[in-house]
C-alpha cells in the first residue's frame, strides 16, 4: 500500500544574527515494514532501534543562513511497500553565487524499531547508527558509528572517523581515506 508523502514545514524563527532554525517531524507506521531507507544530506543524522516500537519517529531540525532557505527543507517520511522511507530535502547549494554565506542543514534523530534492517545515504555530517538489523550505508564525509547490527553491516565510507562495535553478522567497509 502506497502512502503520499508526508512533508512537514513550520515557521521558523532567528537565533543570533544569521542562524534560523525550525523543527521537521514525522511519525510512519511501521507495521510489516522489513527496513528503513535514509537519504540524509547535510546535518547529524543518529538511527536508533528502540524495543517495542511500532512506528518510525523523525525528530529533526533544519537550519540555514537564511529564512528563504530554510523554509524549502523538506522531511519526507512514506511507506513505499514494506520500506519506510526517510528522506532530507534540502535545496540544492548552487545559490551560492548569489549569497556567499548561504548554508542548510536538516539534523535527524529516527527512532525505528530494534533490530530493523536499514539503508542509509548520508552527505555530511556526524552520524550514529544503534541497535537495527543489517545495515548499508554510504557516508560522504564525517564520523560515522555503528554500535549494534544484529545482521551483517556494509559501509561505503568518504572521510572521517569509523568506528563498528557490536555486529552479529559480517563486516565490510570500503574507506576512502
Amino acid at each position: 500500500m502506497a502512502a503520499a508523502p508526508f512533508l512537514i514545514g513550520s515557521a521558523a524563527h532567528a537565533q543570533g544574527s544569521s542562524a534560523y532554525t525550525a523543527p521537521r517531524n514525522a511519525v510512519v507506521d511501521a507495521s510489516g515494514a522489513r527496513s528503513v531507507a535514509v537519504e540524509a544530506g547535510a546535518g547529524s543524522l543518529r538511527v536508533e532501534g528502540k524495543p517495542g516500537l511500532k512506528q518510525v519517529q523523525v525528530s529533526g531540525m533544519a537550519r540555514s543562513s537564511s529564512q528563504q532557505f530554510l523554509n524549502q527543507i523538506k522531511l519526507i517520511a512514506e511507506r513505499r511497500g514494506d520500506v519506510v522511507f526517510i528522506k532530507a530535502d534540502i535545496p540544492e547549494q548552487n545559490w551560492r553565487s548569489s549569497y556567499d554565506n548561504y548554508s542548510a542543514a536538516l539534523d535527524l534523530v529516527i527512532e525505528v524499531p530494534q533490530g530493523m534492517d536499514a539503508e542509509v545515504s548520508d552527505g555530511s555530517g556526524d552520524t550514529k547508527i544503534f541497535n537495527v538489523g543489517s545495515l548499508e550505508a554510504s557516508d560522504g564525509s564525517g564520523d560515522f558509528s555503528v554500535d549494534g547490527a544484529s545482521g551483517t553491516v556494509h559501509i561505503t565510507d568518504g572521510s572521517g572517523d569509523l568506528r563498528i562495535e557490536n555486529v552479529g553478522g559480517n563486516v565490510s567497509v570500503t574507506d576512502g581515506s
